[in-house]
């Protein structure tokens, strides 16, 4: 699977425009409130940043984000054989995917 940060923000988040989540990021961070994401508070300037664990993130969203990644990693061209590499991650991650939703039929 494409390599994934340990960490995303709600901005993050809404930034990769995922179907599994909410555009905004106050709706994401509504989302992972409601189902108890775990998160950790990132000091920064002007406050802190909520960032949610990725291995605590839901197993369709953590797939999504690495489509997402691969994808992105496709598209600016990060060294050679990236997409070949990348498109072999795609793959894993749309088969576990049509896995998990065959089976909810």
């Amino acid at each position: 699977m494409a390599a994934m940060q340990s960490s995303y923000s709600a901005k993050e988040l809404a930034a990769l425009s995922l179907p599994c989540l909410p555009g905004s990021e106050r709706a994401i961070q509504i989302k992972a409130k409601r189902n108890g994401w775990a998160s950790i508070k990132q000091p920064g300037l002007g406050g802190s940043t909520t960032r949610y664990l990725t291995l605590m993130i839901p197993e369709e969203i953590r797939l999504a984000i690495a489509v997402a990644t691969a994808i992105n990693k496709i598209n600016h061209g990060h060294g050679p054989g990236a997409s070949h590499q990348n498109g072999e991650h795609i793959q894993s991650a749309m088969d576990v995917l049509e896995k998990r939703y065959a089976n909810n039929d």
